[in-house]
C-alpha cells in the first residue's frame, strides 16, 4: 500500500501529512506514491537521511544556501508529461522546450546548493548541463526558449530580410507576397530546428526524469525537517518491543494549543501478543490507539515520530478497528460490522506481523457474551506474533496478557461545576500504569454527575449498585 492509501484510511495520519510544507510542484504526487516500508534497514537509512539534512539546515553558515534552495524548489513544476514525450522523440513545441530548459537550469542551481549543504550524496543529481547547452546556444543564461538565429545558418538572413520588409509603411503587393514567403520559410526552418532539438534531447530524458524525482526527494526531506522542528519530533530506533516516551497526538495537540490548552504526553511500552488497556470514560484510550497508529505509520513512511524517544518494530500493516462500525448501506448492525472487521484482523494475524488496534470490541452487544468474546479475542491475539492493543470496559478478563490502565480523573483536582471540552484535559491523568488486576475504574456515575445528568436517575443508579 502507498502513503495515499493510508491517508485515505486514517484521518490522523492524513492530518500529519497535510502539515508537510512541500515547495515543488512534483513532490506531493511522489510522496503519495511512497510505499509502506517494512524493511528495518531501509527505514534506518530513511531516518538517517532526514538526520543528515536536518543537521545541514541547522548550520547558521548554511542559511543562504537553504533559502536559495527553497526559492528554486518553488520554481520546479511537474513536467513528467513533457519528459515522457521527449523520451518518445515526439516533436516538442516552444512551451515544452521552455519547460525543459527552465528545469535543466534549475536542476543545475539545486545541485550546487545541495552540494554546498553537504547533502548531495543522499541522492546525486544527474548532470543536465548538456541540455542547457542545447537549449541556450547563445549562453544567455535566461530561462526562456526561442528558436535562436544560431540554431540554423538560414535564420539570420531570413529574419533580417523579413524585418526590413516589415518596416515599410505602405508595402505593395509584391512586398506582401515576399513577406508571406519569408514567414513560411522561417516557420519551416524553425520546425526543422524543433525536430532536431527534440531528437537530440531524447537521450537525456531518463536523466531529466531522474533529476525531477531526486529534487522531489530533497523537497520531501526538507519538509520532514521542518515538521520535526515544528513538533519536536524524534528519530525512532528499531528493537524487539514498541516503546514511546512522551507520545503525543499531533492533531489533538494543535486543537488544544489553539484553545490555550496542553496535550499530556503518554509513556507506553509493549511487545508481541496482546496488551489490554482499561480506564474510565474520557480517559483517552481511543486517542491513545489512534496516536500509536499514526506514529507507526509515520515511522514506516520515513518520518520522525511525535515523542521524546521511541522504539518501534516494523510490521507488515497497521490495522485499526475504532469507532462506530455500523454500515447503514449494507444493513449490518454495529456489532455485525465490527465482528466482520475483527474477524478479518484475526485471519491476517495468522500469517502476518501486524500492529492491531481495537477499541472496545463487543461493546454493543449483550455484556455477558461480549465479555466472553473479548476474553477469547485477547487470548487468541496474545498467542500471535503481532502487536495487539485492545481497550475495554469489561472487568475481570481471564486471558493472559499485559494489562495497563489509564489513571483517569485526578483525585486532587478541584472539579468544575461543568465538564467542557476546554477543561476536561486538566481533570484527567492520562498516565498508564500496570494493572494486573484488570479491573475497570468505576467513575461513570461521577462523570455523569459532573455533566449535570439528572439527579433522580443518578440516585436510583447508586441505590441499584448498593443492592448488587
Amino acid at each position: 500500500m502507498t502513503l495515499k492509501d493510508y491517508t485515505t484510511q486514517d484521518a490522523g495520519f492524513r492530518y500529519v501529512v497535510e502539515q508537510l510544507e512541500l515547495l515543488s510542484g512534483v513532490s506531493r504526487p511522489m510522496l503519495n506514491q511512497t510505499p509502506f516500508c517494512t524493511s528495518a534497514e531501509a527505514l534506518q537509512q530513511q531516518w538517517q537521511e532526514v538526520a543528515t539534512v536536518q543537521s545541514a539546515v541547522a548550520e547558521v553558515a548554511n542559511a543562504q544556501a537553504v533559502a536559495d534552495l527553497a526559492h528554486d524548489l518553488m520554481q520546479v513544476r511537474d513536467i513528467f508529461t513533457t519528459l515522457a514525450n521527449c523520451q518518445k522523440k515526439v516533436i516538442l513545441d516552444d512551451i515544452q522546450l521552455f519547460e525543459i530548459k527552465n528545469f535543466a537550469m534549475l536542476a543545475g542551481d539545486i545541485a550546487k546548493q545541495v552540494s554546498a549543504l553537504g547533502i548531495a550524496a543522499i541522492a546525486p543529481l544527474p548532470d543536465l548541463s548538456h541540455v542547457v547547452v542545447l537549449l541556450d546556444p547563445d549562453r544567455s543564461g535566461v530561462p526562456h526558449f526561442y528558436v535562436y538565429d544560431s540554431y540554423d545558418p538560414r535564420l539570420p538572413q531570413l529574419r533580417k530580410e523579413l524585418r526590413a520588409l516589415q518596416t515599410k509603411q505602405q508595402p505593395d503587393a509584391v512586398t506582401e507576397k515576399r513577406i508571406a514567403e519569408l514567414w513560411q520559410q522561417n516557420a519551416e526552418v524553425e520546425n526543422e530546428v524543433r525536430n532536431s532539438l527534440s531528437h537530440r534531447l531524447s537521450p537525456f530524458a531518463d536523466n531529466m526524469i531522474s533529476a525531477l524525482n531526486t529534487i522531489a526527494c530533497f523537497d520531501i526531506l526538507l519538509a520532514k525537517c521542518r515538521l520535526n522542528q515544528r513538533y519536536s519530533l524524534c528519530k525512532p530506533t528499531i528493537g524487539e518491543t514498541v516503546s514511546y516516551m512522551g507520545l503525543l497526538n499531533i492533531r489533538l495537540h494543535d486543537v488544544l494549543t489553539e484553545k490555550g490548552g496542553l496535550c499530556q504526553p503518554v509513556d507506553i511500552s509493549f511487545g508481541h501478543g496482546a496488551c489490554v488497556i482499561t480506564g474510565a470514560n474520557m480517559a483517552g484510550k481511543t486517542v491513545l490507539l489512534k496516536s500509536l497508529g499514526v506514529a507507526q505509520l509515520m515511522a514506516q513512511f520515513g518520518f520522525y515520530v511525535p515523542a521524546s524517544s521511541a522504539q518501534i518494530v516494523p510490521v507488515d500493516d497497521v490495522l485499526l478497528c475504532i469507532g462506530d462500525e455500523q454500515d447503514e448501506m449494507s444493513g449490518l448492525s454495529s456489532f455485525a460490522s465490527e465482528m466482520l472487521k475483527i474477524n478479518n484482523i484475526i485471519q491476517q494475524t495468522k500469517t502476518r506481523s501486524l500492529l492491531v488496534l481495537i477499541d472496545e470490541p463487543a461493546r454493543t452487544t449483550n455484556p455477558y457474551e461480549g465479555m466472553a468474546i473479548v476474553d477469547a479475542l485477547v487470548e487468541f491475539l496474545n498467542a500471535q506474533a503481532s502487536f495487539s492493543l485492545i481497550t475495554t470496559h469489561y472487568s475481570g478478563l481471564g486471558a493472559p496478557c499485559k494489562r495497563l490502565r489509564v489513571k483517569g480523573l485526578r483525585p486532587d483536582v478541584e472539579m468544575p461545576a461543568m465538564i467542557t471540552p476546554e477543561n476536561i484535559v486538566g481533570l484527567i491523568d492520562y498516565t498508564l500504569t500496570d494493572d494486573n488486576a484488570g479491573n475497570v475504574p468505576h467513575e461513570a456515575l461521577r462523570i455523569a454527575e459532573m455533566l449535570h445528568f439528572d439527579a433522580e436517575v443518578l440516585n436510583n443508579a447508586r441505590n441499584l449498585l448498593k443492592t448488587k
